[in-house]
């Protein structure tokens, strides 16, 4: 279902082609540039590892979570060696080379009813998009997540302080545009637009990223705020990651610092109370805490935030942060999770039972959920909890009825607790659950959740990353499934790319 107002545009040389063949020649006249480079590249950046067989570097992505022994470096150039060749391949390569052959950019008009808005992000499967002004006849913006997050939080305040919850035909007034404008005088004036063009190289597009704490910019054939600027597509560190492993996918032996175990490395959120080996320089200790009572917390994106203020190049970037983990359990109310999301300035929070294992995970990105039955009508003056708002994204959603916020909604989230059982062999965590549950790709909930744990390679943690959906892997204990840490796509792109 199309939306009024909602532009798609095909594939990259579609959208470039879009405003006449000017701009189609000059997306042409990129592509040429961009080939001659790759074919001046050395494949996979050259050497293998000293002592590696020769077909250690043959190694095929599609096996992510096969598993990999980590190996202990004892050169001590590593990891600025792995660094610098990662560091080379991103000032080697630009954007235009993150623009997949064929595929679509979603485009909101500015003045959308942001209840369409909401509704055609879901049906997309996307949790942002770029905003389109047909007055003047280019981007302006973008829109995401966090905006309907804002806007429903403003919902359910007025309806608490005595106005009458809004209609779906009171809410079709209220366009992007309009919210816009509240913002402004609110004194939260919108963002302006980030974008990279398709010459910059990926080390820029690293940078714009990290420097705006953007999850993704937009791809502009020109400059931004001419009607001549068509949107090719849109850059993100997953796609940067994708774009890193497939050039050294021949050649991983070429970077060992992939093959180090995950709690050995100074990157990512970990709870106080889990044992971890010394990482290094850039390890940041808080006060002891842990998972308790389902209201404990730590910025996910700390590292990465204060990454963006440093430069670019083999440098050291990201860093371990200890703190007590933010987390919720089932029963807790939706609104509350939704003000952690944006009090604490996490993207995401582990749901967990009483006691700390793992059950979901609840995203800001989940918002666009709550577009099924237009669930979001309810939560301007229901008490919805965090389970019921899970139990969306089921193929068949139990009825809210079964459970309330006072009775812990534990009927509605699957009790993972009986699928991560400690006596499981590590083949079946990996590949399935008892019964045939999938786990596969590490992953529970149906594959909302994707797990890590501390020996795990940095090269599978990669790869999971990389993967299109996934922004973080929580990381548990093998044994109780506890949660230990999260590691978040942000974490990985700061230590291998800043």
């Amino acid at each position: 279902m199309n939306h009024p107002g909602m532009l798609q545009q095909g594939s990259a040389a579609a959208a470039a082609a879009a405003g006449g063949g000017g701009r189609g020649a000059a997306a042409q006249a990129l592509q040429a540039p961009a080939q001659q480079r790759m074919q001046q590249l050395p494949p996979g950046g050259g050497t293998r590892a000293a002592g590696s067989p020769p077909g250690d570097g043959d190694v095929d992505m599609a096996a992510a979570d096969s598993v990999v022994a980590p190996i202990i470096l004892h050169n001590e150039r590593e990891p600025d060696l792995t660094k610098k060749k990662v560091s080379d391949f991103l000032h080697a390569h630009s954007a235009y080379e993150l623009i997949p052959e064929s595929g679509k950019v979603v485009l909101l008009d500015l003045d959308l009813p942001i209840r369409q808005a909401f509704h055609a992000l879901h049906e997309q499967g996307i949790a942002s998009a770029p905003l389109f002004d047909s007055q003047c006849g280019a981007v302006v913006g973008v829109i995401s997540a966090s905006d309907f997050i804002h806007t429903l939080r403003r919902l359910r305040n007025a309806v608490s302080s005595g106005s009458n919850p809004l209609s779906e035909a009171e809410m079709d007034a209220h366009t992007i545009r309009a919210m816009r404008e509240e913002c402004q005088l609110e004194g939260r004036p919108p963002k302006p637009l980030v974008f990279v063009r398709p010459a910059d190289s990926l080390a820029r597009v690293v940078r714009t990223l990290f420097s705006h704490r953007c999850s993704m910019a937009p791809i502009l054939s020109g400059e931004p705020g001419q009607p001549s600027a068509s949107v090719l597509h849109i850059a993100s560190l997953s796609g940067v990651l994708t774009c890193l492993m497939r050039h050294f996918r021949a050649s991983l032996a070429s970077l060992p610092l992939l093959a180090q175990p995950l709690g050995a490395l100074p990157l990512g959120t970990w709870a106080p109370d889990t044992q971890l080996p010394a990482a290094g320089a850039g390890t940041a200790a808080a006060d002891a805490g842990g998972l308790a009572n389902g209201a404990v917390g730590a910025k996910d994106r700390a590292a990465a935030a204060a990454a963006g203020k440093g430069g670019g190049g083999g440098g050291g970037g990201g860093g371990r942060t200890v703190a007590p983990l933010h987390a919720v359990t089932p029963g807790m109310a939706l609104t509350s999770a939704l003000g952690t999301l944006l009090d604490a300035g996490v993207s995401a929070l582990p749901v967990v039972n009483e006691a700390g294992v793992l059950q979901d995970i609840y995203a800001r990105a989940d918002i666009t959920k709550l577009c099924k039955g237009n669930a979001y009508n309810r939560l301007q003056w229901e008490d919805v909890t965090v389970g019921q708002a899970l139990s969306l994204s089921n193929p068949n959603p139990a009825a809210w009825s079964q459970a309330s916020a006072g009775s812990g909604g534990h009927l509605l989230v699957p009790d993972l607790a009986a699928q991560a059982n400690p006596h499981l062999a590590d083949s079946q965590l990996r590949g399935g659950a008892p019964g045939g549950g999938p786990l596969s790709g590490q992953a529970l909930a149906g594959g909302r959740v994707a797990l890590a744990f501390q020996d795990d390679p940095l090269r599978a943690v990669v790869e999971r990353l990389a993967a299109p959906g996934v922004r973080r892997l929580v990381v548990v204990d093998r044994s109780s499934m506890r949660v230990q840490g999260l590691v978040s796509l942000s974490d990985v792109a700061a230590y291998l790319f800043l």
